[in-house]
């Protein structure tokens, strides 16, 4: 270094800064650095010239990567003496930093070797919300908050959390059965965060989903599951002090992720194992700090910008004094001249600590490409800091570099010298076997997609449908996919114009039938103001034109707070109670222990369900008999849409979207009668009693069905009439007979 600046008349720019001699510290005087593959490599400076006639493929700080996992796997040795040799030890990722001009370049670099399997940690100045992690946390609390939407759920599997690819998550979708247990964990985890309770929300997926063992297959485990964690911490320690709502929360995490603030303590980067990651920093945070190795892939000056001044900005004369232009007419020559000047100075000085930041070696990549050149290319050529090409001197700036530090090579014993390679390894070596490197005997390609995680068997539950697979056109129109054909009616009804914007031309299929549920149940019935922005919010959200939509949506909300539920309760009861009085989307679970026997009445009764006047009475037929009856001790586990209170009595209600023609008398008594029989309606409304009476009996000691339960409506979205209150509205209060055998059959 000494020889490198001390040749250069003015090196940092002005006469008054002095390139003093440097003296190696002690401790470090007897280090040195040998290469296996070529002995006659000591340590020093070791520059890499960038070819100037276009012919390298690669940036440098893609060519800094490569190198560094080249220099780790020779294994050259750090020795501590040079008659100790065989004392030393194999340089390790901790030995290496790297020192560059910016936060952005810091960043991309630590994306690149990531790429290559090298562990590194950028140290100060980086804040989690910058990282990678943060966007897989803000994925997944969306996938969650806007479940069941497919797109948001999709997004969410597809992080590092979850580890799914293209290929498994088509194949997943492309299975019902394993398809509906993930939708419903994600529609769990929602209600558990909608209540309050998202630590135990997060629990649940992670145990399910194996989020850990998720991280630790991935490339730099250590790494992202330090960031997985602390981010984590953020999120529960905001939950935990706010008690914000989850649009408030993911509204918070995306502004810390938009504007993030490294210098928070709570935000920096938290450290992972040091003793095997290389160390990333800006030239400017190494000051005080030495590394046994420093890699410098762009020098600080290359991008001069010495004529580009802008106000505000200080400068000093000649006498020493300070100045600073703020206006346009203080941006004289003068002052333009020292502060560019100064620039370089500042750009020089931090070459000059950046280099002596090294103990053992430097490696210096040199641009023969730029215009402008950095101080050390100005110093290889014994030319002042600040010296601008000279037109006398024809040869080009590669053959000037070359010749400088031949130069340099000879007065310096070999310590500055260019090396284009210090070899290729014999046999690639690893750095952790865990991290970036298959495990022994694993002949899969590191970069290949891996297996899609497990899928959770939910064969512990039963939900109504999972009851009735296997059983003839007993799938529900809710959850049937557009195209299948069962959806159309025996009939074959003309279909809607393509311009009709009612709901008899709306999409069918699974994401319809959870648009319309996830609407109604975030509406206010007693609140319309509420309505337009509710829709247009969920239409965005599940893929569908907002314009051409959102009235037809709030009209259904509309309909649905002046029904009167097929006469059941008063027109427009929904409209005047209190949101907090409709309990929507009520989970249940409880034990069965089939009785098969039971079935038998069940069917019995259900044969004769009475009709109200309005209806015409068609047979049901229950899909069972005590030979094919579900057997087995298990759990039924379902979500009712909504029930609530009123005049004393619990009035229970399902929403159904199931399209039954594009004209509003198809949805007349008969066919609704007929959708009832056909998607066995009948049997699931019964569980629903059920199940609410098992709750009405636990909170209320005193309950009796007779006297306490008011009736089930299932509505019919599509064909509800604001002319009629009471139409495309299916309404029955079973008899209690064929509510014990029902409870018989399922035998909790």
């Amino acid at each position: 270094m000494n020889q490198l600046i001390g040749s250069s008349a003015h090196p940092f720019g002005f006469d008054w800064i002095a390139g003093h001699p440097i003296k190696t510290s002690p401790e470090n005087a007897h280090l040195s650095i040998r290469f296996p593959s070529n002995p006659e490599i000591s340590g020093g400076l070791h520059l890499k010239l960038v070819p100037s006639d276009g012919t390298s493929n690669t940036t440098p700080l893609q060519e800094c990567a490569r190198e560094i996992r080249n220099l780790i796997d020779l294994q050259p040795t750090i020795c501590l003496k040079p008659e100790h040799r065989k004392k030393g030890r194999p340089v390790s990722p901790s030995d290496v930093a790297v020192l560059l001009p910016s936060n952005k370049d810091v960043a991309a670099l630590k994306r690149m070797l990531d790429k290559v399997g090298l562990p590194s940690m950028i140290l100060g100045g980086a804040s989690v919300f910058e990282s990678d992690e943060a966007s897989d946390w803000l994925t997944t609390m969306n996938g969650i908050h806007r479940s069941p939407s497919n797109r948001w759920i999709r997004g969410a599997l597809c992080t590092r959390l979850f580890a799914f690819d293209a290929t498994s998550l088509s194949e997943l979708e492309e299975h019902p059965e394993k398809w509906d247990p993930v939708m419903a964990r994600f529609e769990h985890a929602r209600a558990l965060w909608e209540n309050g309770n998202l630590p135990e929300a997060l629990s649940m997926l992670s145990l399910h989903f194996a989020w850990k063992q998720q991280l630790v297959r991935a490339d730099q485990p250590e790494r992202r599951l330090t960031n997985h964690l602390h981010l984590l911490d953020l999120i529960l320690q905001y939950h935990e002090n706010r008690h914000p709502t989850p649009d408030a929360l993911i509204r918070w995490f995306d502004e810390r992720m938009c504007d993030p603030d490294p210098r928070s303590d709570e935000e920096i980067l938290k450290l992972e194992k040091q003793e095997d990651a290389i160390t990333l920093l800006t030239m400017h945070k190494a000051k005080g700090l030495e590394f046994p190795v420093v890699f410098i892939p762009i020098q600080p000056a290359e991008n001069n910008t010495r004529y580009k001044t802008k106000t505000p900005f200080i400068w000093h004369d000649a006498g020493g004094r300070r100045h600073v232009a703020i206006f346009n007419e203080d941006v004289t020559p003068e002052a333009q001249d020292a502060y560019a000047r100064e620039s370089i100075s500042e750009k020089a000085r931090t070459q000059y600590v950046s280099i002596t930041r090294a103990k053992v070696l430097c490696r210096a990549y040199l641009n023969c490409n730029v215009k402008k050149l950095s101080a050390l290319e100005n110093w290889i050529q014994k030319l002042p800091a600040d010296a601008e090409p000279s037109d006398a001197d024809t040869r080009d700036l590669e053959t000037r570099l070359r010749d400088g530090i031949n130069q340099l090579e000879h007065t310096t014993q070999g310590a500055v010298r260019a090396i284009e390679s210090w070899g290729q390894p014999s046999v690639r070596q690893t750095i952790m076997s865990f991290a970036a490197d298959p495990a022994p005997g694993d002949t899969t390609p590191l970069l290949e997609p891996r297996d899609p995680p497990p899928i959770p068997h939910a064969r512990s539950f039963r939900s109504f449908s999972g009851m009735l697979r296997g059983v003839e056109r007993a799938t529900d129109h809710d959850v049937m996919p557009p195209d299948d054909p069962s959806i159309q009616t025996q009939d074959a009804p003309t279909p809607a114009a393509p311009d009709a914007d009612d709901l008899h031309s709306f999409d069918k299929g699974t994401a319809v039938g959870n648009l319309f549920h996830a609407i109604l149940e975030r509406a206010d019935f007693s609140n319309p103001s509420q309505w337009l922005t509710l829709v247009s919010e969920h239409l965005e959200t599940f893929g569908y034109d907002r314009s051409r939509w959102t009235a037809t949506f709030v009209d259904l909300i509309r309909k649905v707070a002046g029904s009167g539920l097929g006469g059941l309760v008063p027109a427009g009861t929904l409209a005047r109670k209190d949101p907090h009085s409709l309990f929507r989307e009520h989970e249940f679970t409880f034990p069965l222990n089939f009785e098969p026997e039971a079935i038998r009445e069940i069917g019995t009764l259900l044969e004769h369900i009475p009709a109200d006047q309005s209806r015409e009475n068609v047979p049901y037929h229950i899909p069972f008999t005590p030979a094919t009856s579900p057997t087995g001790q298990s759990c039924m586990r379902g979500f009712i849409d909504l029930w609530f209170e009123h005049n004393q009595r619990i009035y229970l209600v399902d929403w159904k979207s199931n399209w039954l023609g594009a004209r509003s008398e198809d949805y007349d008594a008969h066919s609704i009668q007929q959708a009832m029989n056909t998607h066995h309606y009948h049997l699931q409304y019964l569980v629903y009693i059920c199940a609410l009476n098992r709750l009405m009996r636990i909170v209320r000691p005193d309950y009796d069905y007779n006297n306490g339960f008011g009736g089930v409506a299932y509505v019919f979205l599509r064909g509800l009439d604001s002319r009629n209150p009471d139409a495309s509205v299916y309404c029955t209060k079973p008899d209690e007979s064929l509510v014990r055998a029902c409870e018989r059959w399922l035998s909790w």
